[in-house]
């Protein structure tokens, strides 16, 4: 098996399961550093990678960036009246949506030529859905799974933070339920926006796992199952 792709709902586990596959496999994380690879090949400036993925889709928006961007010369804006100049950032901001995708698919495709590969988010389901040696994860929990889980997140964010304010439960509750709506939306515009498809179709997926029926660690024992089946005969896992 070359590839895994895991799409993962926030609060699901499946960066901690990612993360104890590669572990067990051998295989490594798909990261920037791959991204910023594929982009000096490409010519880029340190300044021009974005690293458009679903989970900074929305939040990061390229309006910003442009924004930024212009401050720094990089850019340069057309006219001087506010409509003129918001055609023109809003044009630019296309340009760069595209580019950056193109970047992210160039160096998810690079690095799977490679093998022995986790690829997390970015659409790797549909990005190398017609890539012989792939297996398709998604997974899921309930949503109140995903409450509590992303709440113990927020709580130790808070503990570590000297700074921060002691938040209720109250509190915490409806953070965890707005950063979960939020990321559930990001991930279902990047998916269509992109690919034209739904992130819940089933067909995308050799599997769908269920964090709120499996613990964490059954999911890792699951996927790992399915690579060594998967497996070509003659090829042991960990061989490209």
């Amino acid at each position: 098996m070359a590839v895994i792709t895991i799409s993962r709902q926030l609060g699901s586990g499946g960066d901690e399961i990612a993360r104890r596959v590669g572990n067990t496999l051998g295989y490594r994380l798909f990261d920037k550093q791959m991204i910023e690879d594929a982009a000096r090949e490409a010519g880029l400036l340190e300044h021009e990678i974005i690293d458009l993925s679903e989970d900074n889709y929305p939040v990061h928006t390229f309006l910003d960036r442009l924004f930024g961007t212009m401050a720094t010369g990089a850019l340069v804006g057309f006219g001087g009246a506010d409509g003129i100049f918001m055609l023109e950032a809003s044009e630019q901001m296309q340009v760069n949506e595209e580019g950056s995708f193109e970047l992210v698919k160039k160096a998810v495709t690079t690095a799977c030529s490679v093998g022995n590969l986790i690829v997390v988010g970015r659409g790797g389901q549909l990005l190398l859905k017609d890539q012989s040696g792939c297996l398709h994860v998604r997974i899921e929990a309930l949503l109140e799974t995903r409450v509590g889980r992303v709440k113990e997140q927020l709580q130790s964010k808070g503990i570590r933070d000297a700074s921060a304010t002691r938040l209720t439960n109250g509190d915490l509750e409806r953070q965890a339920r707005d950063l979960i709506e939020r990321r559930d939306r990001a991930s279902a515009d990047y998916i269509h926006n992109f690919f034209h498809a739904r992130l819940d179709d089933p067909s995308l997926y050799h599997v769908v796992l269920n964090t709120s029926k499996l613990s964490l660690e059954q999911a890792v024992q699951v996927i790992v199952y399915m690579v060594h089946q998967l497996q070509p005969a003659g090829q042991e896992v960990g061989q490209v």
